[in-house]
This record gives structure tokens, sequence and C-alpha cells, in this order.
């Protein structure tokens, strides 16, 4: 049952139990759905990061490679945002079909998913919509302050500039649950979803920092691993490039850094599924405990009886 009271132990067992459960379907939708976007963002990335070589390897050409470097980094991020989106949809939709079948996901396949994956992905650009100036009013703020202070004292300007952004993301974590809260509540409007998730988030603060630290520390070990074949052939691909000269690197070396990229890529789609169900199931804790949702789910399934 997603609405109910979960110690964070519970909140991590529970997280692991449905990914394990659930492992072979969801593997596949994923697969499905992330790995054709995946390739055309290693395509971006592949892409930036050659002019970024480009541009080590002759500053002069800095401002020739800036406007492709700009156009891979804007490709890069709207395509990410996609690939952010599938894959919050379909483990969203996932998790809504496993707790309102009786048979769970047996049986079910990819056509199943897709009206959860249509309205979530259309959703989650909502949400962006919203959180994108919510974001910039948050940098402007801090940046008018430390501007302010910095005009009476620099030491105090540049000190206040630092903790106020390492608080930034500390202040605006409770908006982490308003992907569950819109993808899971099919009534809610968007600035209904971030306030809720505000209210939630803020009320259970503590358990929603626990979650992300602990399921994101570990998923970021696992990608920083995965990529480091990437970051060593992009360094020496830097380290051996001439300063008169841009070397060219071989058809197989272009091909095997792409490859690199596309695993990547896929690794840090997949295993970014693991965070979303956290969230989920520290929204579904937050609910019932703030809300008493898990009283209101449980005289649903009795009246459905």
């Amino acid at each position: 049952m997603l609405y109910k009271r979960r110690t964070f132990t519970e909140k991590i067992n529970d997280t692991f139990d449905f990914l394990r459960e659930n492992f072979r379907q969801l593997a596949v939708w994923l697969t499905y759905l992330l790995l054709p976007v995946c390739i055309v963002l290693a395509v971006s990335m592949n892409d930036m990061m050659g002019n970024y070589a480009a541009a080590f390897g002759m500053p002069g050409r800095l401002g020739e490679e800036l406007d492709s470097i700009v156009l891979s980094y804007l490709l890069m991020m709207v395509v990410g945002f996609l690939t952010t989106a599938l894959g919050i949809s379909a483990t969203y939709g996932a998790m809504r079909l496993y707790e309102q079948r009786p048979g769970r996901l047996q049986g079910l396949g990819l056509k199943d998913l897709v009206p959860y994956i249509k309205r979530g992905t259309l959703r989650m650009l909502l949400l962006s919509l919203l959180a994108v100036p919510v974001a910039g009013v948050a940098i402007v703020v801090v940046a008018m302050m430390s501007m302010l202070l910095t005009s009476m004292s620099i030491a105090l300007g540049l000190s206040t500039m630092l903790l106020l952004f390492m608080a930034v993301p500390l202040v605006l974590l409770p908006l982490l649950l308003a992907a569950p809260v819109y993808l899971f509540e099919d009534d809610t409007t968007v600035l209904q979803a971030f306030i809720k998730a505000w209210r939630l988030g803020w009320a259970t603060w503590r358990g929603l920092a626990a979650v992300v630290i602990v399921l994101g520390t570990l998923v970021y070990i696992i990608i920083g691993t995965a990529s480091l074949p990437t970051y060593i052939l992009q360094i020496s691909k830097f380290v051996t490039t001439s300063s008169s000269e841009v070397a060219q690197p071989s058809v197989f070396a272009s091909m095997g850094m792409y490859l690199l990229h596309v695993v990547v890529a896929y690794i840090s789609a997949m295993l970014s599924s693991i965070v979303y169900v956290g969230l989920a199931y520290q929204y579904g804790h937050a609910c019932d405990k703030i809300d008493g949702a898990g009283i209101e789910q449980q005289i649903d399934s009795f009246e459905t009886l």
C-alpha cells in the first residue's frame, strides 16, 4: 500500500522490494522507452565534448566553437528532460497499476502503460514550466542580497552568497515531492501540486532528506563508477590534443566514445528509477502522516469489496 506511515528503513526496503518484484517488467518497459532517447542524448553529449576538445586544443577557436557548444548543450538539456519525464512517468504509472490491480503488474504490457506515460510526460512539462521561474526567482534573490551585502563588505557579501547558494537547495528540497503529488493525484492542478509538495515536504523534511541522500548517493556512486572509462578517455583526449593543431581521433575511438556515452546515459536513466520510487514512498508516508490518506485508501478499498 502506497499511503501508509513508514520508518526510514521501511521506505528503503519497500523501494527495493518493489523494484525486485517487478524488475523484469520495469527493465523491459524502461529500456523500450529510454534507450532510443539515450542514443540521441549520447549524440549531443559526444558532440559537446568534441567541441570542448577543439576549443581546448586551440583557444583561438573558442569563439568559433561557442555556438556549437551552446547548441549541443541545449539539445542535451531538452533530451535530458525528455529522458527524466519518460522515466518518472513510466515508473509512477507502473506503481499506480501495481496499487490498483490484484494481480499487480503480472500480464501487463507496455501498451497498458502508455496512457500513464502520455499523461505523466505532459504533467512533467507543466511542472518544469513552473519550476524554472521558481528557481530563477530564488537565484535572483540570492544574487541581489549578495550584491547588496558586497557593497558593504566584500567578505560579507561573498560569505553570504556562499551560504545562500548552499541553503537554496535545502529550502527547495520539499519541491521534489511535486512530481509524485502531480502524477499520483489526477484532480490536482500544477499549482496545487507545488503547494502540497511544499507543505508535505517541510512537515517530513528530515525523512525526505534522508531518502534523497541515501538513494541519491547510491545511484551517484554506481553512475560515477560506470562513467570512469568515459572520463579517462575524454581526459586523455584533452591531454593529447596539440596546442597548434586539433588531433583528429580515429573512427574507432570516436565510435567507442559514443558507445560509452550511450551506456552511461542508459545506466543513469535506468538507475534514476530507484530515486523516483523512493520519493513516491516518501510521498505516501507524508500523505498518511499529515493528511490521513492511508485511512481514506482503506475505506475506498473496503467500499470496492
